[in-house]
């Protein structure tokens, strides 16, 4: 198999592969992971294809748009309301963004409030980012600021979140 149907297999999987000096960086859902192994297996031929211009293109507005009318789909399919099934979609809209494209925070830093962690309890995010576990308030923070770039994005590729005021 060659790189570029590799980088093909990554993209339609939710895989987002890059190219940091001799290492290949992969981001995305643990449920990847097979193709992720076949990348850095592959990865030669890989690195290769990413040199030629073969970069996994970002979603367009339009694969945004198509996955939010699928995840609502299925959660109207599982009996909640049109508005709640919107609401639902829209968290795995956001979810997807940020494990694709949202920004990391470096392991020794908390991700809400920005201090070191240092020996502090700290509490491990699937997207690799720490915060501080005695204080949820950076828990909270974090989920705030993460969301509210994801929607940012999102909203400027022409989606409307639903509204959140739980009104159908």
């Amino acid at each position: 198999m060659d790189g570029l149907t590799l980088l093909r297999q990554a993209r339609a999987a939710g895989l987002a592969v890059r190219v940091k000096g001799e290492t290949l960086v992969i981001h995305g859902p643990r449920r990847a992971e097979r193709v992720a192994r076949l990348l850095i297996d592959r990865k030669p031929e890989v690195m290769a294809a990413l040199a030629k211009g073969a970069a996994i293109e970002p979603w367009r507005a339009v694969d945004w748009l198509a996955h939010f009318a699928r995840c609502a789909e299925r959660w109207g399919r599982l009996e909640h309301s049109e508005a709640q099934a919107a609401r639902l979609a829209w968290s795995e809209l956001q979810c997807r963004w940020h494990r694709l494209y949202g920004g990391r925070v470096p392991a020794q830093l908390c991700a809400g409030c920005g201090k070191p962690i240092g020996g502090a309890g700290a509490l491990s995010l699937p997207d690799g980012t720490r915060v501080h576990f005695a204080n949820l308030d950076c828990l909270a923070r974090y989920g705030e600021r993460w969301r509210a770039a994801a929607t940012k994005a999102l909203s400027g590729m022409g989606l409307t979140p639903p509204p959140q005021d739980g009104t159908e």
